[in-house]
């Protein structure tokens, strides 16, 4: 004969107080799972959903530009548009989605700080996915191809497709857990409540970063001159290249090239008939002379001529040329825009917010040349085989004659490249 429980009646009791305990946690984590749901769906701190928007509770997303790469992916895939801009955080700021280029139909801006060219090829992937694209305009930028800066694959979980193409079922849902469901995203809509201050709007609401926002954050900080010194050092030190040696590389031979993604990113828009704009951007001089004392300018014209032959190989190969190279980059009258010296703090920049950054107004300029407007100067030449070595003779030509009219200016560049350029620690390949 099996014995029972010596306390039968206190074994029951507490199997029901556990079962009512497990029954209580579950229903509150069900609510308070609820309920962080309904304040990000509503607080909407990274603008996907946009069922309220209102001043002083919501209007200004203060955590938009930290997770753009979630927000931008979801906003391309609910409201489609047929204009798109991609590039790094210079074609972020500079470049306006209602610019007539856009034919008054809008668009969105899909740029994204410190992008590279894998990035934008899949980007442009699942945009041309979900909507029906038909103009392009891609920001390039030399340090997007440079291997040795790539950190790495991001999080794709949530793109129509994964990286061979294969489209991914699920990536709507994976958008929402994303947007609604996570910690970062509810904390993101309590700093959304706390600051709505018109100071503390960074973005528009087609995803370009306000260029006024930005100037103003450049004279809180202690002027141009102070922000120019600062970018310039950084990009002595590492902007282009981390490694030691100041290598330059598409890629490996077994594995990713950048190269090969911004070829990819050129047949998928001949591909998919879709009007594509490839521009260099617009530096200003100083970096520019930066770029070339550092020892990568013969790299940098390498890079445009590479760009170049895979565009005239696309154009030929489709026969009417849907596909267009810009080079904004040489020396200009914009480009070499004076920096306010550091008794002139409070002076504003038209055409920079930092040596990097373009702004808007320039942007407007550069979109306008694209619809065949003559700029008051000679700004932007369209790269092909024909014209390349002329263009790069122009450029040499007008970047000498920057450093003979600032010999004072090239003298600093030179010992901020000697001070700074040193810093570089990382072992690449060759070094």
């Amino acid at each position: 004969m099996t014995a029972g429980p010596a306390f039968p009646g206190v074994v029951n009791f507490s199997e029901t107080i556990l079962k009512k305990y497990i029954l209580q946690l579950a229903v509150t984590i069900l609510l308070l799972g609820g309920m962080v749901i309904c304040f990000n769906w509503i607080v909407d701190p990274f603008d996907v959903y946009r069922v309220v928007r209102k001043e002083g509770f919501n209007a200004y997303k203060v955590s938009y530009e930290h997770f753009a790469r979630l927000a931008k992916v979801i906003q391309v895939e609910k409201y489609p548009k047929p204009g798109l801009a991609l590039g790094s955080s210079r074609a972020q700021l500079g470049i306006d989605m209602s610019h007539p280029l856009w034919d008054g139909r809008g668009g969105w801006n899909l740029a994204v700080n410190g992008a590279n060219m894998y990035e934008l090829r899949r980007l442009l992937e699942h945009a041309a996915a979900v909507s029906r694209l038909e103009k392009v305009v891609i920001g390039v930028d030399f340090y997007m191809f440079n291997i040795y800066a790539f950190k790495g694959f991001g999080d794709e979980s949530h793109f129509f497709a994964d990286q061979n193409g294969h489209r991914n079922p699920w990536h709507r849902i994976r958008q929402n857990v994303l947007a609604l469901c996570t910690g970062s995203a509810f904390f993101a809509g309590i700093k959304t409540l706390r600051k709505q201050d018109p100071m503390d709007n960074n973005f528009s609401q087609d995803g370009r970063m306000l260029t006024d926002r930005e100037r103003m954050k450049v004279i809180q900080d202690g002027g141009f001159n102070k922000k120019f010194t600062k970018i310039e050092r950084e990009f002595a030190s590492g902007g282009w290249t981390p490694c030691a040696n100041r290598a330059f590389s598409y890629g490996a031979p077994s594995g990713l090239n950048m190269l090969d993604e911004f070829r990819k990113t050129i047949e998928l828009a001949v591909r998919e008939k879709i009007k594509l704009y490839v521009v260099i951007s617009p530096i200003h001089a100083r970096l520019l002379e930066t770029l070339y004392g550092v020892g990568l300018g013969g790299e940098f014209e390498q890079w445009k001529r590479d760009m170049t032959r895979i565009v005239d190989q696309a154009n030929s190969r489709s026969g009417d040329a849907p596909v267009e190279l810009w080079d904004f980059s040489g020396c200009s009258v914009y480009s070499t825009e004076a920096v306010p010296t550091d008794s002139e703090r409070n002076k504003l920049m038209r055409w920079y917010v930092d040596p990097s950054h373009y702004s808007v107004e320039l942007g407007n300029i550069m979109l306008d040349r694209l619809l065949g407007k003559e700029s008051r100067s000679v700004f932007g030449n369209r790269l092909s085989a024909s014209s390349i070595e002329a263009v790069l003779e122009e450029q040499r030509s007008a970047r000498e004659e920057f450093r003979h009219r600032n010999p004072v200016l090239i003298n600093l560049i030179k010992n901020n490249i000697f001070q700074y350029g040193q810093k570089r620690e990382k072992r690449c390949e060759g070094n």
